[in-house]
């Protein structure tokens, strides 16, 4: 009989699993864990009247996501008198801790982080009967925020660097984990 009793009221997931009933009770804690994040994005406006596409990667925890974005965007500019033409090309790569607050079907983030990005710019100008081409790079640092809003698998977000005149790149895309 005694058996009989001690097997009855043996916990039926087994020594040390914690059940859906004792976490209720407050037996366990279930503990939060990092979640992937990953996605794809375009870039189809940003106030340097560059576009272009890139990918978002990352980790989530509860409310909060580390997000790392690398982008590549171009740009062509004429000059006022059409004789010069300049070739922007952009690589970003952006870390930027981020916040997360549902609201009905959607969810809001707010982050702030840093971009390290690489500028290059090709000009040609016709010189004669010829054209001639130079080249030019910068790589800077700059402080970013992030706004976006997701509603299942889309997203759509507002960067803007934070330096002496603000830019602004508006992504729209899709992204898993959030």
């Amino acid at each position: 009989m005694l058996c009989q009793s001690r097997a009855a009221s043996a916990d039926p997931a087994g020594p040390g699993v914690a059940t859906a009933e004792a976490a209720e009770a407050g037996g366990t804690k279930e503990r939060s864990e990092f979640k992937p994040v990953a996605g794809l994005l375009v870039y189809p406006y940003s106030t340097d009247e560059a576009f272009g596409a890139g990918f978002q990667a990352g980790l989530r925890r509860d409310f909060l996501a580390l997000m790392f974005r690398e982008s590549f965007l171009r740009s062509t500019q004429y000059a006022d008198d059409g004789a010069l033409l300049r070739l922007k090309s952009r690589t970003s790569f952006d870390v930027s801790l981020e916040a997360q607050a549902s609201f009905s079907r959607f969810k809001g983030y707010l982050g702030v982080g840093g971009s390290l990005r690489r500028d290059t710019w090709e000009r040609t100008v016709l010189e004669g009967n010829r054209f001639v081409a130079t080249r030019e790079s910068e790589v800077v640092a700059r402080p970013i925020a992030v706004l976006g809003l997701i509603g299942s698998a889309v997203e759509a977000n507002v960067l803007v660097t934070l330096q002496e005149h603000p830019e602004l790149r508006l992504g729209l895309g899709f992204v898993i984990g959030r």
